[in-house]
């Protein structure tokens, strides 16, 4: 029981780190939007739908990524700083999610919500649902609760479902 037990937890932590490479995004900000978007009645499976989805948005180098830009800037998120050097993905997406919970609901909200997430953007709604204010709160919850775990525990506990697979394939 307690090998599953920490399989399974190694396996989490792989999905953590597998979906900060493919993101850009730190696997702190998964780990604490996981728990907001769970919160909010979302679910990781849904947050991951979400984090793609936005990530492949700015990406782009043809006109949809040339309009995620300007959408982005319709709310007041840059995606560089005043040096000219570009923000962080973590900074982008928070920037972004807090713009969009502090917006009223209505056509607009999801007109901007659409261009930015997709068809993501009703499990993006969910996340979005608190504010702000309710992001960050429940961000900090995370940390508070211990929800977060450190690069190192997530790559150690990655490893060893890994050579626990190994092992079990011999």
């Amino acid at each position: 029981g307690l090998k599953k037990l920490a399989i399974g937890a190694g396996d989490a932590s792989a999905t953590i780190n597998n979906l900060s490479t493919a993101t850009s995004l730190s696997t702190d900000v998964i780990q604490e939007l996981t728990h907001v978007a769970i919160s909010s009645n979302s679910s990781f499976e849904g947050l991951q739908k979400t984090l793609g989805s936005f990530q492949r948005r700015l990406k782009d180098v043809g006109d949809e990524g040339k309009e995620s830009i300007k959408t982005l800037n319709s709310i007041g998120v840059a995606l560089y700083d005043a040096s000219g050097a570009t923000r962080s993905m973590d900074d982008v997406l928070i920037d972004t999610l807090s713009r969009l919970g502090d917006m009223p609901d209505g056509l607009e909200k999801a007109a901007i919500g659409t261009k930015l997430f997709g068809r993501s953007w009703n499990e993006a709604a969910l996340i979005v649902s608190s504010g702000s204010e309710g992001i960050e709160a429940l961000r900090n919850e995370a940390q508070d609760l211990g929800m977060v775990l450190s690069g190192d525990l997530l790559n150690s506990a990655d490893d060893f479902a890994t050579s626990m697979d190994v092992l079990s394939k011999r």
